[in-house]
């Protein structure tokens, strides 16, 4: 079964058929007994700090957000000449 299990698709292909576990197969393996049927499990998302947004906008290093980054009445910031 090893060689049809395609981990980039994240399922079995037989020649032009494709097939994924069911939700009891899923539960035995991950030894989980009180699976709902009715319901669907994801993984809560951290919400993103001030320090990460301004990495992802500004697209600078990690290491320059720390540096930069002031405390200012309990507010965090960035001077307007190091934007």
């Amino acid at each position: 079964m090893g060689r049809f299990w395609d981990p980039a698709y994240q399922c079995f292909t037989f020649n032009q058929d494709d097939m994924t576990l069911t939700i009891e197969e899923y539960s035995a393996l991950l030894r989980i007994d009180n699976v709902q049927l009715n319901k669907i499990y994801v993984k809560e998302p951290k919400p993103m700090t001030f320090k990460q947004k301004l990495v992802r906008l500004t697209g600078m290093t990690d290491t320059w957000a720390k540096i930069l980054i002031r405390k200012k009445n309990k507010v965090s910031c960035v001077p307007w000449f190091s934007l």
